[in-house]
C-alpha cells in the first residue's frame, strides 16, 4: 500500500466505529486520512438527537461519562447494570446468562440490597429481549427494569437475580 510522501501515512479510507451512547456511527480524528480528503472531529451522524441518560432516562449523558449517565445521576451515585435472561434448563422459570457485573461482584456487593429490595419491577421499552436492569443508588437497590416480553414474569424474573447473586462463579 502506497503511503503518503509528506506525511507517511496510509490512504485508508474513513474509519467508522459503532459509538453506543450516541447510537449511530462517528467519524474519529485519527491520523489516517484520505488523500485529498478534509479531516473531521468526532461529530454524530446527521439526525440523531443526543443520547439520553441510562439511569434517569430523562436528560442528556455526559459525553465522556464511562455509564452515561446524565450529570444529576453521576452526583447521586445511581447507576443502571443490565443482565440478559434466558429460559432455564429445566424449563421452568429463568437463568442470567450475561450481564454487566460478574456473578462474583453482584454476590459480593448487591446481594444483601437485593435481598432488602421490596418494589416492584417496572416495564421498559428501551430495554431489549429479555433484559433486566438494575438501577442503584450508592449502596441500595433502587428499581428493577425489565423488557417488555418479560411483563408478568416477576417472581421467576427476580428468582433469577437472586440465584445469580448466589452464583460462586467468576464468570457468566
Amino acid at each position: 500500500m502506497r503511503t503518503l510522501p509528506r506525511l507517511g501515512l496510509s490512504p485508508i479510507p474513513m474509519h467508522c466505529v459503532a459509538i453506543t451512547s450516541w447510537r449511530s456511527s462517528a467519524r474519529l480524528n485519527e491520523p489516517a486520512v484520505m488523500v485529498g480528503a478534509a479531516r473531521h472531529r468526532v461529530k454524530r451522524a446527521a439526525g440523531y438527537p443526543r443520547g439520553m441518560c441510562r439511569v434517569c432516562m430523562k436528560r442528556p449523558e455526559i459525553p465522556d461519562e464511562r455509564y452515561g449517565r446524565c450529570e444529576q445521576c453521576a452526583k447521586a451515585g445511581r447507576n443502571a447494570f443490565r443482565f440478559r435472561l434466558f429460559p432455564a434448563r429445566g424449563g421452568a422459570g429463568f437463568t442470567v446468562k450475561a450481564g454487566e457485573l460478574s456473578p462474583h461482584a453482584l454476590g459480593q456487593k448487591w446481594r444483601a440490597p437485593l435481598n432488602a429490595y421490596k418494589g416492584h419491577l417496572t416495564t421498559k421499552t428501551n430495554l431489549g429481549l429479555h433484559e433486566l436492569e438494575m438501577v442503584t443508588a450508592k449502596e441500595r437497590v433502587e428499581s428493577l427494569r425489565i423488557a417488555p416480553d418479560l411483563a408478568g414474569h416477576d417472581e421467576e424474573v427476580v428468582a433469577a437475580l437472586h440465584d445469580a447473586a448466589e452464583r460462586t462463579d467468576s464468570a457468566w
